[in-house]
């Protein structure tokens, strides 16, 4: 049986062009980061041949928004 990898995070900084008219980052960015973080996660989980080899792809987005993004932050995504 394969056991599940440990949780993974990645640090993101959070760019004026993240911003949207209200201030925090928009929703846009929050899947961008998403994407960002699934593909960082798969260059550690996975070998050099299987990288080579394979492609993900995501096939589902759920967030959970504990709070709000804004400029001149880093947060932790994953």
């Amino acid at each position: 049986m394969n056991a599940e990898p440990p949780p993974f995070e990645l640090t993101i900084p959070v760019e004026p062009a993240d911003i949207d008219e209200l201030g925090h980052a928009n929703n846009v960015a929050y899947l961008r980061w998403v994407q960002d973080v699934a593909a960082a996660r798969c260059r550690v989980i996975a070998s050099v041949e299987d990288q080579a080899e394979l492609q993900w792809v995501v096939v589902r987005h759920e967030i959970d928004y504990k709070h709000s993004a804004f400029k001149a932050r880093e947060e932790s995504i994953g």
